[in-house]
């Protein structure tokens, strides 16, 4: 499934600036804002200015995305737990309380165990209690919301998530292999589980025979209904893992996708079954490589972005047409 695209609703230019868009347009944002650890973004952008600022810019654009998101919408902004160079920071706590004054409310707040342990590079006092550097291989995904939680039921929005997704993913592990390249493999052989042959089983009247003509019919569909990633199933494999408020996933790869900062499809591919019906306007204001606009069109959304740097605009373009299947 996916949705059409017009390369203008990837627009050039700084989520700081309230002028870009209308208010109330979007339904569910997606980002991962800049981390403020000196990460160059081309045009000479980079995000190295003292934590004062980043907290200054960072209202900035929460309070731009609050106005532009619709009655009930939800922001998924994924961030850094804390920060370390340049003196520790509480960042999600700072980012989350930030977000509540302009207006956000809080929901909940994800673990993304991306598995990155291999930063150990500032020992402090080694195997002394003196001064210790404690660092968690871990980032948070923060939920807000506009208004209300509960978005009322429109009667024409489709709900593109499947039963076992979203009772494994509400209350669930998440775990996708990753490659030695930095991506992620492709999904194993879909599974039909248990619990989906019980919930087909139920679906008929227990005190009524049924015809076996019926069984075999309905029992057919049973199996050749799609289960791949991004379609209404779970292979067993993944379904046994996604057990808790921790999604376990490896990253992107900077080098293969061409940009500093990526975050894995996997990510915003959760966010939108999760947090999103089938046409909503899903945006991402530092739209970077354009993962967040890829798995959005991949899923039946409308897909709207911002990106401060024309060159990375067009490679996120570049990517929406290389792996966004067409009409």
């Amino acid at each position: 499934m996916s949705s059409r695209f017009d390369p203008t609703q990837l627009r050039l230019g700084d989520a700081a600036d309230r002028a870009l868009f209308a208010d109330e347009q979007f339904q569910l944002t997606i980002t991962s804002p800049p981390y403020n650890v000196g990460l160059s973004y081309g045009d000479g952008v980079d995000d190295a200015g003292s934590y004062a600022d980043y907290l200054e810019f960072s209202r900035a654009w929460l309070s731009n995305v609050f106005h532009w998101s619709a009655p009930s919408g939800r922001l998924c902004m994924n961030i850094p737990l804390d920060k370390n160079s340049g003196g520790k920071q509480a960042v999600t706590a700072d980012l989350t309380n930030i977000a509540r004054d302009v207006g956000w409310q809080y929901h909940a707040t994800i673990i993304w165990n991306e598995g990155n342990i291999s930063r150990r590079t500032a020992w402090g006092s080694w195997m002394r209690p003196s001064a210790p550097h404690v660092i968690a291989p871990v980032e948070t995904i923060v939920v807000l919301y506009k208004g209300d939680w509960k978005r009322e039921h429109l009667g024409d929005d489709r709900v593109t998530i499947s039963r076992d997704e979203f009772m494994e993913w509400t209350s669930g592990v998440w775990s996708t292999e990753i490659d030695e390249d930095g991506g992620e493999s492709a999904a194993a052989e879909p599974l039909i589980a248990p619990s989906t042959l019980l919930d087909w089983a139920m679906s008929f009247d227990g005190s009524a025979p049924v015809g076996a003509a019926e069984l075999q019919e309905s029992f057919a569909e049973l199996l050749t209904r799609p289960r791949g990633p991004g379609l209404d199933g779970l292979p067993a494999d993944d379904a046994r893992e996604w057990a808790s408020q921790v999604w376990t996933f490896g990253g992107e790869s900077a080098k293969r996708i061409g940009h500093p900062a990526p975050f894995p499809l996997e990510l915003p591919r959760r966010c939108i079954r999760l947090f999103s019906y089938a046409g909503d306007h899903v945006f991402d204001p530092f739209a970077g490589s354009g993962s967040t606009l890829v798995a959005a069109l991949r899923d039946g959304r409308e897909a709207w972005g911002l990106e401060i740097d024309e060159e990375y605009r067009q490679l996120a373009l570049g990517r929406i047409n290389a792996e966004v299947p067409r009409f």
